[in-house]
């Protein structure tokens, strides 16, 4: 049944399973700027922009979140990274870099936990999906013209470092080293 409201207050299958903390309103976004894409049609644009507002932000602060990652509950990170490709708009544009600053070089005097080994560390459970999600953002924000120069060489050895640890690189050096 197709329905006006914006709310997932009814569904309740997924109790117990998937509880969003992060609402809904970044799925919408996500979802209009996918359609926006595809169609080129601005209205789709204007509704993921107007959503916007509605994102998570920082502990006591109107920041919009930047210290997590893209995920099944929180896609709000990659909406703005397109957001930014597409507008141009230094509210994404700050947004996605703090993200990924946060990530790799660290933002505001705070950044993300690394093991011994060098995996960018968020969460206990399956921490390699956040790693291995935020270093695709990393590349296909440093392959985009508005990232400057330096910031794009960063993300990318972010990203380089991250998949290496996950595709086991650390491991087949440290076995070429001891054999």
């Amino acid at each position: 049944m197709l329905t006006k409201q914006k709310s997932d207050s009814g569904y309740t299958a997924a109790n117990g399973f998937y509880t969003s903390s992060s609402g809904f309103y970044d799925e919408l976004s996500w979802s209009c700027v996918w359609l926006y894409l595809a169609t080129k049609d601005s209205d789709y644009l204007d509704k993921a922009e107007s959503y916007v507002p509605n994102w998570g932000t920082e502990s006591q602060s109107t920041t919009i979140s930047y210290k997590w990652a893209q995920c099944w509950d929180d896609v709000h990170y990659g909406a703005a990274l397109l957001l930014a490709k597409i507008t141009g708009k230094e509210l994404y544009k700050n947004g996605t870099e703090m993200h990924l600053d946060y990530w790799s070089t660290g933002y505001n005097g705070s950044r993300i936990s690394f093991t011994p080994k060098g995996l960018a560390w968020l969460d206990t459970w399956g921490s390699l999906r956040y790693a291995t999600t935020t270093a695709f953002l990393a590349s296909v924000y440093a392959d985009w013209s508005g990232c400057s120069a330096k910031k794009a060489e960063t993300y990318k050895k972010f990203a380089k470092q991250q998949i290496d640890y996950a595709l086991g690189a650390a491991a087949i050096v440290l076995w070429l080293v001891t054999e």
